[in-house]
């Protein structure tokens, strides 16, 4: 790190900026990454036992990044020797629709193993579920749950390991450009205690925050919000084990329904508990909103859990919240920001399903900063700026 100045900062310590700051460490740069309160804070989208690590998606590119990040989640696994996985396979279902076809176009194209069940092939071959006549369902075998809050401590010391800086407890006040005698323009991130950090490139990577972010910061107006996501956990009944005793184990489900999409994961965070999440939820102000609970998306949950579930009660026996980032077209963000010379890049609107994405989003990143490979065509600024402010914010 030449007179102080690293070749990357990285501004927010959940998956994506994690991922990006490992990214840039394994190359040999050098990398700082600071994290406005501690890592895996329950502020932020990244905290949390667990996530479904699936490639099932109507869009081609995210299915092959989801694809491209397995790759990466096992080589970290191996460097952190200790298990980040379990295989559950799973099932996505619902009635037949545009999204669905996708999703099992995508399958056949990859050539990916999956299995088309009839809605009473499935209910026979997982008997927990209660899927109605006229559902279809896509399995899965491959899909995965990951322990997030083990990979979050894997990824954090393999950034260490591989020489990158993690500071906690860093809330950045300031973003100001300088020039440097024979280095050229570099960025200033200021902290609110005072603290000057100095970087060639700046990511940030705030989930949540981002709107904020961009607005205060940079003058910038997105469609982009934070949402207020609900998950819960479900108590599975007793007799259920001896009910289906040879069956298949349980696999993670996404229903896809035109109202609401539910997430739900197999007892492997907390045995004998299904956890089942909301997609989305109502808009919040990460400054200074709360976490209380939507009592809309209880309701529909526990509905949820009764219409579709054999032998779990449909009562939360454990609420939480989470913070998703979600753009207008519920696309990423993986862009430079306009008008900073291809100096500071954002990562944002991973829309509560970016976690399995994150190492391939890492490389992306790493790759568009330092070898000026072109970020996706799908995650441009300019897809989701709403109004600009025209802020000079590299005075020179």
């Amino acid at each position: 790190m030449a007179d102080n100045i690293a070749d990357c900062i990285v501004v927010g310590g959940g998956v994506m900026g994690l991922s990006v700051a490992r990214a840039v460490a394994k190359t040999g740069r050098s990398c700082t990454l600071l994290e406005r309160k501690s890592i895996a804070n329950s502020e932020g989208s990244s905290h949390g036992a667990s996530r479904i690590n699936r490639i099932s998606y109507p869009q081609r590119h995210y299915m092959q990044m989801a694809i491209a990040a397995r790759k990466q989640w096992a080589e970290l696994e191996e460097e952190s020797g200790r298990p980040l996985h379990v295989r559950t396979g799973s099932v996505f279902a619902g009635k037949p629709s545009t999204y669905l076809q996708d999703m099992i176009d995508n399958y056949r194209e990859e050539g990916h193993p999956h299995q088309l069940l009839s809605a009473n092939d499935a209910n026979k071959m997982f008997p927990i579920f209660s899927f109605p006549p006229d559902f279809i369902a896509l399995y899965d075998p491959s899909t995965e749950i990951t322990h997030a809050a083990t990979a979050i401590t894997a990824l954090t010391e393999s950034c260490v390991r591989h020489g990158a800086t993690v500071v906690e407890q860093c809330e950045v006040k300031e973003v100001k450009m300088e020039k440097r005698d024979g280095v050229g323009e570099v960025v200033r991130v200021t902290s609110n205690d005072g603290r000057a950090y100095f970087g060639r490139k700046v990511v940030f990577a705030c989930g949540g925050w981002t709107p904020i972010i961009l607005r205060n910061y940079f003058g910038f107006h997105v469609g982009m919000e934070a949402l207020k996501t609900y998950f819960a956990y479900f108590k599975i009944e007793k007799n259920y084990h001896k009910m289906t005793a040879g069956s298949p184990p349980i696999p993670a489900y996404v229903e896809i329904d035109e109202n609401v999409i539910h997430y739900n994961l197999p007892p492997v965070e907390k045995e004998d508990y299904i956890k089942t999440g909301v997609h989305g939820g109502p808009a919040i102000q990460c400054d200074r909103d709360g976490r209380e609970m939507d009592e809309a998306a209880r309701a529909s949950t526990c509905k949820f859990i009764a219409e579709r579930y054999r032998g779990v009660k449909a009562e939360a026996e454990e609420e939480h919240s989470c913070i998703y980032s979600m753009t207008k077209d519920e696309e990423f963000l993986l862009d430079f920001l306009p008008r900073s010379g291809r100096l500071i890049a954002f990562v944002g609107g991973c829309s509560g399903h970016g976690f399995k994405h994150a190492p391939e989003v890492g490389k992306i990143v790493k790759d568009a900063l330092f070898l000026d490979v072109p970020f996706p065509p799908f995650s441009r600024f300019d897809h989701i700026i709403q109004h600009d402010e025209g802020r000079s914010f590299f005075p020179l």
